[in-house]
């Protein structure tokens, strides 16, 4: 069971740093062109 989760869990944290990367992107963006 652990092996088959190890890999979800990776794919999650990756997912969720992926979204807030993107996030902090998109604001950077939005500061750039308001500022």
């Amino acid at each position: 069971m652990d092996d088959a989760l190890k890999p979800d869990a990776m794919f999650g944290i990756l997912f969720g740093l992926s979204i807030s990367l993107e996030l902090w992107c998109f604001a950077a963006l939005a500061v750039a062109i308001l500022g």
